[in-house]
């Protein structure tokens, strides 16, 4: 007897394909791919200078570092009451490609 293709269980995918789903998705957006040709033109720079840079607010900015932060695409350290942000050691192969692209 032949199981539907709706009851059949789902193959699970490698992991590594989840994790690219993730740069990939924290990457497709105008704002963040502007916020990383910043960087890497920039050892470290501030949320309002980012934000300045790329024309949005410096909340807005906020938010999108917090999206390549979580992706661990850029991290920070902390200089008096700022966050200076640079772009992540090591990066994913798939994440150093787009950037090299921008």
């Amino acid at each position: 007897m032949f199981k539907s293709k709706s009851i059949m269980a789902k193959k699970q995918l490698p992991k590594k394909f989840v994790r690219n789903e993730l740069l990939l998705k924290a990457t497709a957006n105008k704002y963040r791919l502007a916020i990383l040709e910043y960087l890497r033109g920039h050892e470290y720079a501030s949320v309002g200078s980012i934000s300045e840079h790329i024309g949005t607010s410096f909340h807005n900015t906020s938010k999108h570092l917090w999206k390549l932060e979580q992706s661990h695409i850029v991290t920070f350290r902390e200089d008096g009451t700022y966050r200076m942000y640079h772009l992540a050691k090591n990066l994913n192969p798939i994440v150093h490609y787009i950037i090299n692209k921008l």
